[in-house]
């Protein structure tokens, strides 16, 4: 993973909720935000979500679609990020 000097864009921490839905799942994952940036967002939760997989983003007015760029286990969750696509 880059360092935050490294990174093409600033990440701005956050906090709220989405609900994710991820393509060929029968159920829903619900995610905290951690950190947005213009182009992606960072999630926890309780699930694991593969690389490449393809998610949609709901949540308090908000949809958005994007592709699962990496995901590790921390602290008993799992770190999602997501770049979004238009």
């Amino acid at each position: 993973m880059a360092s935050d000097t490294q990174r093409a864009e600033l990440r701005i921490r956050s906090k709220g909720r989405f609900t994710l839905l991820v393509e060929g799942a029968a159920q829903p994952i619900v995610a905290s935000v951690c950190d947005v940036s213009p182009s992606g967002i960072g999630l926890e939760a309780q699930s694991s979500v593969a690389v490449g997989t393809a998610v949609r983003l709901d949540g308090d007015g908000i949809m958005a679609d994007g592709v699962v760029r990496y995901c590790r286990s921390e602290n008993g969750q799992y770190r999602i990020g997501v770049a979004l696509v238009s």
